[in-house]
């Protein structure tokens, strides 16, 4: 008789990165097998702990999980592996996190016609932090989505021409929008002629 293969399962265990009061939050998974075999739009929820996938076929998989507003990955653990007959079954850890957003707007002291692009650059300032940079300018402001919680340095690149910008601090919190305005001041040339006008 043929030999029988017992199928394989997969456990994933979901968790948030930095604890708190999280809202119960629909999170959907997909798991694709090298083999035709695959799971597709798996729901889940948190605070309910780990999922179990029974009857695997052997084959190589890989898992993901759908992009949710508000939310993001940090890690899935391991993001592909296989199911044979040395490995009948497979733990992954999923680390979620709330994200936040950075909008800079950009303001120009007394010049609101000006139409200078500036370059700003956000550094987070935790032991592995995430840098990201773009272009502002008045009336365009620029959001940067998807942020871990973090303390964030604000930087810019100085222009000629503009009096150079001292390093924004600021604190964002997961789930948080928040609105740095980012002030610039043009140089103003000094009328020498008016010093001597005192006597």
């Amino acid at each position: 008789p043929p030999e029988l293969i017992a199928p394989g399962s997969i456990t994933i265990t979901p968790s948030f990165t930095v604890d708190g009061s999280y809202e119960y939050k629909l999170f959907t998974l997909d798991i694709v097998g090298d083999n035709g075999s695959s799971v597709s739009g798996l729901n889940f929820v948190v605070q309910n702990g780990a999922i179990l996938v029974e009857n695997v076929p052997d084959g190589k998989y890989s898992i993901s999980v759908r992009e949710e507003s508000g939310y993001s990955v940090e890690s899935i653990t391991p993001d592909s592996f296989t199911i044979s007959s040395t490995n009948r079954s497979q733990a992954v850890a999923i680390k979620l996190y709330r994200s936040c957003d950075i909008i800079i707007n950009k303001i120009v002291t007394d010049h609101p016609e000006d139409e200078t692009y500036f370059h700003v650059t956000i550094t987070g300032q935790s032991a592995e932090p995430t840098i990201v940079e773009g272009d502002v300018k008045q009336g365009e402001p620029v959001r940067f989505k998807g942020l871990p919680p973090d303390d964030y340095i604000i930087s810019e690149t100085t222009q000629a021409g503009y009096v150079a910008l001292t390093p924004i601090s600021v604190n964002v919190l997961g789930g948080v929008s928040r609105v740095v305005d980012v002030v610039n001041v043009q140089f103003t040339p000094i009328k020498y002629g008016a010093l001597y006008n005192w006597h």
